[in-house]
């Protein structure tokens, strides 16, 4: 005997493949890429076609004015909804009432007749507005439930495309910023150098009898010099997060070939990401490694130098050691460099500390917290 389905199962089957239509509509959202509106119209189709609701919109969130604007295409047709008006959130009214109580169905009043609105947020974050007409005979409860349902789907979607959004931008920006980063490096930079060598030369040609040319020609070597310190600043601010450790690593490579004498091999470990720490910790840190390869090359006489840079931990720590000939105790008084680079760590609540014993290699150890203390003075 062949069983038959009784009318509520046949009804509560019909709705569960209602709502699986809705969502393989709601999936081509997924394949929408960076195109907002595509991913407004797949989720209207999902709701007029998957949920067979008679007529739907869907407005998106517009942060800078507070309001739910940037209605989909057919929102005028469908539910009488102006495409130009602004939905304020903070109206004091139905919609203010939505994104208390987001992917709940508040009753509200569209320009063709009466419609249910939910807000749509993610991670409580507000997104976007659905928007519903409400059939002549009410919606019916497990309908009105698998709507509610769909809007934690769509706001799924919508986040993802957002994400994708705003990951474009940022790659964009971030490709430009290393272009012109590149042009700067490989045009000013280098002219600079040129510039500087040039005046370099002129001052040894000069008349000694001639200070004041000497004085003058010196200014000017001074100046390129602090002018390009200054663009390669420029430059390292610039590098996107995803490149700085390659940029740490190759200005203290190019900083290393720029030391008269001769450069030590240079091994470089990273643990972590740079991108994780502050601007200014990331300067202070590469000020100290530059501080303390400049000493390795002027006077510890070594072959090869270590600098491991840890973020893992708080402090962060950074390591420089060689295999020089080490500093004897008595020569071990803070240097000018040395005050530099412990003053630079403190200021930003860090330490240094520097190890060596003679023809054993120097450590120099710094130290700095992932958060630095306010100044001095300052409130909280």
């Amino acid at each position: 005997m062949a069983l038959v389905p009784s009318p509520g199962a046949v009804g509560t089957a019909s709705l569960a493949s209602a709502e699986l239509r809705a969502l393989e509509h709601l999936a081509m959202a997924a394949t929408g890429g960076t195109d907002m509106a595509g991913v407004q119209e797949c989720i209207v189709t999902a709701l007029e076609e998957g949920l067979e609701l008679e007529a739907a919109a869907v407005g998106l969130v517009d942060k800078s004015q507070l309001g739910v604007g940037n209605w989909s295409r057919s929102c005028h047709e469908a539910l009488g909804i102006d495409p130009n008006r602004l939905w304020p959130i903070a109206d004091g009214g139905t919609v203010e009432q939505a994104f208390a109580v987001p992917g709940r169905l508040v009753r509200a009043r569209c320009g063709n007749g009466p419609a249910v609105i939910a807000a749509v947020c993610y991670r409580g974050e507000p997104l976007g507005l659905l928007a519903v007409r409400v059939p002549a005979g009410g919606l019916a409860p497990p309908r009105a439930a698998a709507l509610e349902r769909f809007t934690a789907h769509a706001a799924a979607a919508l986040a993802g495309v957002r994400m994708c959004i705003d990951r474009t931008r940022r790659l964009a920006v971030e490709a430009e910023r290393t272009r012109i980063s590149i042009d700067m490096h490989d045009a000013v930079i280098q002219s600079l150098f040129a510039i500087g060598c040039t005046l370099e030369g002129c001052a040894r040609a000069a008349d000694c009898s001639d200070p004041e040319q000497a004085r003058r020609l010196d200014e000017c070597r001074r100046l390129v010099e602090k002018t390009l310190g200054q663009v390669r600043q420029s430059i390292y601010n610039l590098w996107p997060a995803e490149l700085l450790e390659r940029q740490f690593l190759g200005q203290l490579r190019e900083h290393l070939a720029e030391l008269t004498g001769s450069p030590p091999a240079l091994e470089w470990e990273t643990r972590g990401q740079l991108a994780d720490l502050s601007e200014e910790a990331r300067h202070a840190l590469l000020a100290v490694a530059h501080e303390a390869l400049t000493n390795v090359v002027r006077h510890a006489g070594a072959s090869h130098v270590r600098v491991v840079l840890d973020t893992t931990c708080d402090p962060v720590q950074l390591r420089i050691a060689d295999d020089g000939r080490g500093l004897p105790p008595d020569d071990m008084q803070p240097q000018f460099g040395i005050r530099g680079m412990r003053s630079r760590l403190e200021r930003l609540g860090g330490k240094l500390s520097i190890t060596s014993e003679p023809n054993s290699g120097t450590v120099v150890h710094a130290e700095l917290p992932r958060r630095s203390p306010p100044p001095t003075g300052m409130p909280l």
